[in-house]
């Protein structure tokens, strides 16, 4: 009778540390910001999460992607501005912004992506 309890007791905890795990997408893939020689000026462990906003008059949304500290993106913004950030996901190139000037928010807001990226990037800085 123990044995059962204890095989029982371990499959449960079992089941419990991985429930979700097929659905945590932030473990299988990377969302980071990279200035044009490639250094990542931004990683996911920077990104508090992710949205999409209407872009007003037109017909599409744009993704927003959160951050944790304001600080870091002024920081990034100034000292790239006039030139092209990259948002990757895993390795592919999701979208060139180029800074125009340096950004007092805690937001980032990207447009022109197609939106099944957009939905990708949300699902996982959201999980």
């Amino acid at each position: 009778m123990k044995k059962v309890l204890i095989i029982g007791v371990l499959i449960f905890l079992y089941g419990c540390g991985t429930a979700g795990a097929e659905n945590d997408l932030s473990n299988e893939h990377e969302v980071y910001i990279a200035n044009k020689e490639g250094d990542k000026v931004a990683t996911m462990s920077d990104f508090e999460g992710a949205s999409t906003t209407d872009i007003i008059n037109q017909d599409y949304e744009a993704l927003v992607i959160e951050f944790y500290d304001a600080s870091l993106v002024k920081e990034f913004t100034e000292e790239h501005q006039g030139q092209s950030l990259s948002l990757y996901l895993d390795e592919e190139v999701l979208a060139e912004p180029r800074v125009q000037a340096p950004i007092e928010s805690s937001s980032l807001m990207l447009d022109g992506l197609e939106v099944e990226k957009i939905e990708k990037v949300k699902e996982i800085l959201n999980n």
